[in-house]
């Protein structure tokens, strides 16, 4: 699968990625620079063979010498072609690791996020029982001021009754006092007014 690449900037390449890259390049180049030595040396032989007897002698150094070029290309071409499949094979681990190392990254990013929705889901019951209970202490306030209340209001109410009853009971008495102390004057013969 392909990765998805980040905004803001290219991502840098494995060192290791990047020096199998640079051997590859130097290899290409070697390769292409001994394919020109050969082709030179093919074009020489032809012009040996071309010039007569004396370049004859020559010929078979030259063959030997272009199967040695020839050996040796092939050689290379061995060796290109076996760096080529190990740098293959290595990049194959390193996807195979990148790749068990996102989808971890993504199991532990869903851990994650299930944990916090967990506590999203508990703050939220917390903060509504929170709620609840105040509310409910709020009303058990209320009701308990107005009961308050309605107990002041009954008892003053009761007091003032009460009062007032002594007071009339005050009011019947000093009047039936002071009738018997007018009728104890009347009787010695005084008058209340010359006091």
């Amino acid at each position: 699968p392909k990765k998805k690449r980040k905004k803001g900037g290219k991502k840098k390449k494995d060192p290791a990625v990047l020096e199998m890259e640079e051997k590859v390049a130097r290899g290409i180049k070697e390769n292409m620079s001994l394919r020109e030595g050969i082709a030179q040396r093919k074009d020489l032989t032809r012009k040996a063979l071309a010039a007569g007897v004396e370049a004859a002698s020559t010929k078979d150094g030259a063959v030997r010498e272009l199967e040695e070029m020839q050996e040796e290309a092939a050689d290379v071409n061995a060796y290109m072609s076996k760096q080529y499949k190990m740098m293959q094979a290595q990049m194959g681990l390193q996807v195979n690791q990148l790749e068990r190392d996102l989808h971890r990254a993504n199991e532990d990013l869903a851990e994650r996020t299930a944990e916090l929705a967990d506590l999203r889901r508990e703050l939220e019951r917390t903060v509504r029982e929170k709620d609840e209970k105040i509310s409910s202490l709020e009303l058990k306030m209320q009701n308990l001021h107005s009961q308050y209340q309605n107990m002041l209001h009954s008892s003053l109410d009761s007091l003032i009754e009460k009062l007032k009853s002594e007071w009339l009971g005050f009011e019947e008495k000093e009047t039936g006092l002071h009738q018997q102390y007018k009728s104890a004057l009347l009787e010695f013969g005084l008058n209340t007014h010359d006091i």
